[in-house]
């Protein structure tokens, strides 16, 4: 595999799923508010929710604007692979 092609982002992503959280889905799940997410683990995010779809619930209304903002190690997945590899708008 090409090396520009391996990202090494961080083991644990259930930081990224609350760093871009809608207003709304905050207060379904009655979530706080967050300025930096990166510092949140599994085992936070779990403790969150047991319902099966919580993760799928969360994406509704998801913004990666935000979330990039909220967190260090998305924002450089973004940067390095996302815009690199037009998966998403360059803007």
């Amino acid at each position: 595999m090409a090396k520009e092609r391996i990202f090494v982002v961080k083991e644990v992503i259930e930081s990224w799923y609350l760093a871009g959280i809608s207003e709304e889905q905050k207060e379904k799940f009655k979530i706080e508010n967050f300025t930096d997410t990166q510092c949140l683990n599994k085992h936070y995010f779990d403790a969150l929710s047991n319902a099966p779809d919580f993760r799928i619930e969360i994406l509704k209304g998801y913004s990666l604007e935000k979330a990039v903002f909220c967190n260090a190690s998305l924002c450089y997945f973004n940067d390095k692979f996302l815009k690199k590899y037009a998966i998403i708008n360059n803007t």
